[in-house]
C-alpha cells in the first residue's frame, strides 16, 4: 500500500503528455501504466493497475432499477392473478 500511496503522490506532481491528459480516462491510465522509469521498469503499473480495477466497477444501478421495473409490470399490472389466461 505504501508503494501505491508514493506512486500517487509523485504522479500528482508529474507533468504529462497532452495527448494523455486529452485522452479517454482508461486510455490515459493504460498509457500511464506503460511508461517507464530510466532502468526499463514500469513506473506507475501498480497504481495505473489500482485506478483500472476502480473504472470497472459499476456507476450505477439504472439496469438494475430497468429490470426490476420490467419484472413488476409483469408480474403485477399485466397478470393480475395465477390463472393461465392472459
Amino acid at each position: 500500500m505504501d508503494s501505491v500511496e508514493n506512486k500517487f503522490s509523485i504522479y500528482q506532481v508529474t507533468k504529462f503528455q497532452q495527448s494523455i491528459t486529452d485522452d479517454t480516462i482508461d486510455r490515459a491510465w493504460h498509457a500511464t501504466s506503460l511508461m517507464t522509469e530510466t532502468n526499463g521498469c514500469l513506473r506507475y503499473h501498480k497504481l495505473a493497475t489500482v485506478m483500472l480495477s476502480i473504472l470497472v466497477l459499476v456507476h450505477s444501478n439504472a439496469e438494475c432499477k430497468r429490470i426490476f421495473s420490467i419484472v413488476h409490470k409483469k408480474k403485477l399490472e399485466l397478470r393480475a392473478s395465477l390463472s393461465t389466461k392472459v
